[in-house]
């Protein structure tokens, strides 16, 4: 299992937008720009056109729960990211970065919008940058090997984690098990409790659920 590839990491810029201008930007939709030459199993950082996925999923939410309190609403503007970006900067988990990290988040947080600007040329006049997450913060804040924020790479070159294991008493759970993701993660915990317990009856019990 310590042989089994990750799947790669992501740079995420979280900011925010006024919320008037993020209705105009038609936010409750997300955004993507994939650009020519992607290759989904490496990042591509040769082309200047930066790949991007913009998303404001809790523009609809915060608009439902908060009215109109909140003068400003969430995005999260991320592309894909490799460990090998930053693994000049880790001097260990939760250790201070090594100098010069604070400037490659800037710099490539700036990359990035200007890469959403070429689509949403509105979009960066009125962001405002929060915070910047790397491969790094994955690692130490949620615990994930090399930043890879969808745990082990699924695909036919190497064997599929389940959630049953060959030594008796031990169950494996999480996103690695079935998918990536909440989903993923979720569905797995399903399939492991139903590993030790009985799947039917755990099941029949879920959908009386309400």
């Amino acid at each position: 299992m310590s042989r089994l590839k990750n799947t790669d990491s992501m740079l995420i810029v979280f900011g925010s937008l006024p919320k008037e201008h993020a209705k105009n930007l038609s936010l409750f939709n997300n955004y993507y720009g994939i650009f020519s030459g992607l290759d989904i199993f490496s990042s591509n950082l040769s082309n200047e056109k930066v790949n991007f996925f913009l998303s404001s999923c809790g523009a609809h939410d915060s608009e439902q729960l908060n009215g109109s309190s909140s003068a400003s609403t969430a995005v999260a503007l991320m592309r894909p990211a490799s460990w090998n970006e930053v693994e000049n900067f880790d001097m260990g988990r939760n250790a201070k970065r090594a100098t010069g990290y604070n400037d490659w988040k800037s710099r490539e947080a700036d990359r990035l919008l200007n890469s959403a600007h070429q689509y949403l040329p509105e979009l960066t006049s009125t962001f405002n940058t929060i915070t910047v997450s790397s491969p790094l913060t994955f690692r130490d804040e949620l615990f994930y090997p090399r930043g890879a924020v969808y745990g082990v790479r699924h695909g036919n070159d190497q064997f599929q984690v389940e959630s049953r294991t060959k030594i008796p008493g031990l169950f494996l759970s999480g996103q690695n098990i079935l998918m990536p993701g909440l989903i993923g993660a979720s569905l797995a915990a399903v399939i492991t409790a139903g590993n030790i317990v009985g799947l039917e009856p755990l099941w029949r019990e879920i959908v009386q659920c309400d």
